[in-house]
């Protein structure tokens, strides 16, 4: 025998958070101890703010404490855990906050694998703290990365150790003419080495060598000009030490 049951919710406004110096509540996330509420502006512009914090240990009546601006920058997604907010901020990349003292959060660590600037919708528009390895994803225009956290107590920097090896990215415009741009990481866990990026035809010729030398780890973008050969399907390989990766482009003409 089936059997039914009418659920009744009562629900009730206690407050809200309407100010003119928001413009679009995107997405929000509440610290550990529950007191406090950052909530993010995906519309803010130029000097408006991006993050807002809230004291809303008194629903009923929050309080604004603090607040980070980016000028040049919208910030995505925001999520908190312990004492660590992690954020996806579009044209300035994957950003960690240290909130410690939530009234005077400060930047903990940060990585922008976008050359794009701007307060626009582009970049790093994804951000996923919550697996079991403690690795963060993030979600950018040009590729997956994957971060794992030093936790630092204080200052600003790359303070991030990434996986063993590297990361090719699909070149980008893709189709392109007659220039088209590569990006790639050496990951600071490699301790970097030899590198060669180079280009092949469809049949395996080699068209050109893009880099050719020691590089340091770190993100690099490699600018190539194809306004010399004929249209059609080529391909680009990254090799560093062991590791090799290739992948496909189209030139236009």
């Amino acid at each position: 025998m089936i059997e039914f049951y009418e659920l009744r919710v009562s629900m009730s406004l206690l407050s809200s958070i309407n100010v003119p110096f928001i413009n679009y509540h995107h997405s929000g996330w509440i610290t550990k101890d529950k007191k406090y509420l950052f909530i993010c502006d995906e519309g803010a512009q130029g000097s408006n703010p991006d993050i807002t914090l809230w004291d809303i240990s008194d629903p009923a009546n929050p309080d604004f404490i603090s607040q980070f601006i980016d000028t040049t920058s919208i910030i995505h997604n925001l999520y908190v855990i312990d004492d660590y907010a992690y954020t996806s901020y579009y044209n300035s990349g994957f950003r960690i906050f240290n909130i410690t003292d939530p009234a005077s959060f400060t930047i903990a660590a940060e990585y922008d694998p976008n050359p794009t600037t701007g307060d626009n919708f582009g970049g790093s528009f994804g951000c996923f703290p919550f697996t079991k390895s403690g690795n963060i994803f993030i979600s950018d225009q040009t590729g997956l990365y994957i971060f794992n956290f030093s936790e630092r107590t204080t200052g600003t920097g790359n303070n991030f150790n990434l996986p063993d090896g590297f990361m090719l990215h699909q070149n980008y415009p893709n189709p392109f003419n007659p220039a088209t741009y590569f990006e790639f990481l050496i990951a600071s866990a490699s301790g970097g080495g030899f590198v060669t990026l180079k280009i092949y035809d469809i049949l395996g010729n080699e068209i050109a060598v893009l880099v050719n030398e020691e590089k340091a780890p770190g993100p690099y973008s490699v600018h190539f000009n194809a306004a010399h050969l004929s249209g059609g399907i080529y391909f680009y390989k990254l090799t560093s030490g062991k590791h090799s990766v290739t992948k496909k482009m189209t030139l236009l003409k």
